[in-house]
């Protein structure tokens, strides 16, 4: 029976998301992209029996009416582990200096970051990380349980429950800019740590405050 799901997912990646499907000989499901709320709501206007509304990689946040329809799962795939709900995860990584990270594969409820979840993909951590290598590690564990997901759905295999549940504080852009924001009383200890956390190649993260203006850290 040809199931039909709905991907939000940003354009950049549909290419590759098709070529995944296709690398797994998925032939009985037929997906529809959406890149806006826009699309998203004519979608589910226009189709019938959603099977799933599956989001990855994109800041589209999902009305709750979408999340509770009969016989449609609403999934979503975080590219953080469940210690890092929130914003900007693989620089509070690498600032906790944890040792290992990866993507979280969960149910999405009205609440960023809190369904059940319902698989993982980690791998440890090499101290030499940067924020930006982080990231795209996370993001291929998130492939992964792409991959694993959309095989269950094709053969009807019903879906795992891990007993993994989300900790830790669900992070802001707030949260960021804050240990953005350096204070000439910092130690050098302190100093070391943000930096290696928060500064990245061509983004100005990290500032100090004199007399009402900014400067940046290069």
């Amino acid at each position: 029976m040809l199931k039909k799901a709905i991907i939000l997912i940003s354009f950049s990646s549909q290419q590759k998301f098709l070529n995944k499907m296709e690398s797994l000989s998925i032939k009985n499901i037929e997906f529809h992209f959406a890149n806006s709320l826009i699309e998203l709501e004519e979608l589910f206007f226009r189709l019938e029996k959603v099977t799933i509304l599956f989001s990855f990689g994109t800041s589209i946040i999902v009305p709750e009416k979408f999340l509770f329809i009969k016989d449609c799962r609403a999934v979503n795939i975080h590219a953080a582990s469940p210690q890092f709900p929130g914003r900007d995860p693989h620089h509070f990584a690498i600032y906790e200096n944890v040792k290992n990270y990866g993507a979280t594969l969960h149910y999405m409820t009205s609440k960023v970051d809190s369904g059940s979840i319902i698989d993982l993909e980690l791998f440890d951590i090499d101290k030499e990380y940067t924020p930006i290598q982080l990231l795209e590690a996370a993001n291929e564990c998130a492939w992964k349980l792409l991959s694993r997901l959309f095989t269950w759905i094709s053969n009807d295999i019903k879906l795992p429950e891990s007993d993994q549940v989300w900790s830790g504080k669900t992070r802001t852009r707030k949260d960021f800019q804050k240990l953005c924001k350096i204070e000439p009383q910092i130690s050098s200890v302190e100093l070391e740590r943000r930096i290696k956390a928060f500064s990245v190649e061509n983004y100005h993260n990290l500032y100090t405050e004199i007399h009402g203006k900014k400067f940046y850290l290069h």
